[in-house]
């Protein structure tokens, strides 16, 4: 694999992408997505969405190689404990640990995994590891989707362990300690937990900036996506209306109670950060209400003050999963 790699996520309504040259940040811009190609997270015309890559994304970069974020409704993963045993013996019971998903031809499923460490229990010692899995028709169908348009799919892995790489390589934190990230989506909002600084687990709110934009459209009196284009300039104050705030308190206190479970099921936790991102990010009412009903430190994921040359706050928020999907894994 050459050292110039293409990060890319993509949503329900965008696309995000950033390139890497030479271990390098060089790049990364968002594309605004027609709303039929992806649903909940699952590509539904794959022809429309490679004309899409070809026409919009092979335009603004040059780079062949591509490392893509699989979202959530894409793959399992989950934090795992197991009897220390052989690299053989962990393929052959992988499956296994998936068994309420992948009942019956495990060959169809890719697993991979990652240990974290060993744990001492009651004088017996196991393995503290993150496993995924994906199917194989899943990964086939997106090599096919890039190569036809002129890329290469050389890596793909979770959403969850591409914002962890990237917190831990900007963000000054105690690598050891717990932390957690918040996505304000287009349909969910989502809270992932980092123990030790390893992903632990999710937990997903039913409301996202889809339900922002419909009560922009109420204020506004308009379509929604013309809504979602007014609400970037604040037109007539949307953003601070009873009924966008409204939204935007809901699933501050929705976050808050996802926190407050979290913390008083672990009561030696270290959860001090909350990295933001995503397409709320970009709205100050958004980050307020958070920060109102949060009582831990609101941070955005990248800011100006990191070694990459980023300055767009915008877009650096949008692009943040894009950007760790490089530092997620080895391109040399």
């Amino acid at each position: 694999m050459g050292k110039n790699v293409l990060g890319i996520d993509i949503g329900n309504y965008s696309l995000k992408a950033a390139e890497w040259k030479n271990g390098n940040l060089k790049d990364f811009d968002t594309f605004d997505m027609p709303g039929n190609l992806v649903r909940g997270e699952e590509i539904v015309a794959y022809e429309a969405l490679g004309d899409f890559l070809h026409d919009a994304v092979r335009k603004r970069f040059k780079t062949h190689d591509v490392a893509l974020v699989i979202p959530d409704s894409q793959c399992f993963i989950r934090r795992l404990k197991l009897p220390v045993m052989t690299e053989q013996q962990l393929n052959v019971n992988l499956p296994y640990e998936f068994h309420d998903i992948v009942k019956e031809n495990t060959e169809d499923y890719i697993y991979d995994y990652s240990i974290i460490g060993t744990i001492d229990d009651d004088g017996r010692e196991f393995l503290d590891m993150t496993a995924a899995c994906v199917s194989r028709e899943t990964i086939d169908r997106l090599k096919d989707l890039f190569a036809r348009k002129g890329f290469k799919l050389v890596k793909a892995a979770p959403r969850v362990i591409s914002t962890g790489k990237l917190i831990q390589v900007v963000s000054p934190f105690d690598k050891n300690k717990d932390f957690a990230t918040l996505d304000l989506g287009h349909e969910f909002t989502k809270i992932d937990i980092y123990k030790n600084g390893v992903y632990d687990l999710t937990r997903t709110i039913e409301l996202g900036m889809s339900h922002v934009e419909a009560a922009a459209g109420s204020f506004l009196k308009c379509d929604v996506n013309v809504a979602r284009m007014r609400m970037r300039d604040n037109d007539k104050g949307v953003l601070d209306s009873e009924q966008v705030r409204g939204i935007f308190d809901s699933i501050a206190v929705e976050v808050m109670r996802a926190v407050n479970y979290y913390t008083f099921e672990n009561p030696e936790n270290t959860l001090d950060n909350f990295y933001i991102y995503g397409g709320g990010a970009r709205y100050r009412q958004f980050e307020d209400a958070i920060k109102g009903a949060v009582p831990l430190n609101i941070i955005k994921f990248l800011g100006n003050d990191h070694k990459y040359n980023i300055h767009d706050s915008l877009n650096d928020g949008l692009a943040a999963v894009a950007i760790g999907m490089k530092l997620g894994g080895k391109y040399e």
